[in-house]
């Protein structure tokens, strides 16, 4: 049987055939030739089931190396968020091909544990002003993307007070804080920050 096997590696399936090389009719098969014709199947399987469990077993490993790289994902400092997600959309596109997923709220979370720290900031108010469930990777990025840029704009477009005006702005600043801070709980102070944060979420939006 092994003989046969390896013959039919490397000539190809047998075929009876009778001295001129014509195909023998089923019907004038010898025994003989009959049982050495059973052996293409039985050697087809033992070979497909051999690659199969190569295949399965190639498969298993990628997997379990990909899904420990999304595990292990973060942006790098400096990394620029349009490449840091085309890395994490490569992950992700190599697990679909092998039939590996997450759910899409995972792989939002994923990205937003992800960021770098000048990121949390905008992550906190993202997660106050947006429902990451009906939210979909490329919308999240694109967010981010926009956030950034209002953030990045306010902060240049900030211009300092002198110091004596500054000292009286931020005396009379904190003592109002601190007056309204006194009037209020802890769950109202989590109210009145998430209305501030509403606002300017609004006037970033509106900034298009």
């Amino acid at each position: 049987m092994r003989s046969y096997g390896k013959d039919i590696i490397e000539h190809g399936y047998y075929i009876p055939l009778d001295y001129q090389l014509n195909e023998v009719p089923i019907t004038s098969w010898t025994d003989t030739q009959r049982q050495r014709f059973l052996l293409n199947s039985k050697s087809q399987n033992v070979l497909c089931a051999l690659s199969k469990e190569e295949y399965v077993k190639e498969k298993c490993n990628k997997i379990i190396l990909l899904t420990r790289k999304y595990e292990l994902f973060t942006m790098d400092d400096g990394e620029d968020i349009q490449a840091m997600f085309g890395c994490f959309q490569t992950i992700l596109n190599e697990l679909r091909c092998l039939k590996k997923t997450f759910d899409n709220y995972d792989n939002i979370e994923k990205t937003l544990r992800s960021l770098s720290r000048k990121w949390r900031s905008l992550v906190t108010i993202l997660r106050i002003v947006k429902n990451l469930d009906s939210m979909s990777i490329v919308e999240l990025i694109g967010t981010l993307k926009k956030a950034k840029a209002f953030s990045t704009c306010k902060e240049s477009s900030f211009r300092p007070a002198s110091k004596s005006s500054s000292k009286a702005i931020n005396s009379d600043t904190s003592y109002d804080k601190e007056s309204d801070n006194e009037s209020l709980d802890e769950d109202d102070q989590f109210a009145f920050i998430s209305r501030k944060i509403r606002n300017i979420w609004k006037k970033m939006s509106g900034s298009d």
